[in-house]
């Protein structure tokens, strides 16, 4: 639940373009989160970019990414293989 969100986190932000005629484009991006507020959050894309500033986005639109650590050595297992 968005109530879980905290300074930090990773979260995908979702949002949508919309004209005269109704929903054009959803919008998907991960973003770390800046600060945190009671109905709204402000976060910064992931991605290095010169125009990445922080936004302000409602939390019901935010859906927290849980991070794991991974093996990044880890090779993809053929069905033959044990």
């Amino acid at each position: 639940m968005s109530k879980l969100i905290k300074k930090g986190d990773i979260v995908l932000a979702s949002g949508a373009t919309v004209n005269e005629f109704g929903i054009k484009r959803i919008h998907r991006s991960l973003c770390k989160v800046v600060e945190v507020g009671k109905f709204d959050l402000f976060a910064m894309y992931t991605t290095d970019s010169e125009y990445n500033k922080p936004f302000r986005i409602p939390k019901c639109r935010c859906q927290k990414v849980t991070v794991q650590k991974t093996d990044l050595n880890s090779t993809i297992k053929e069905p033959n293989e044990p």
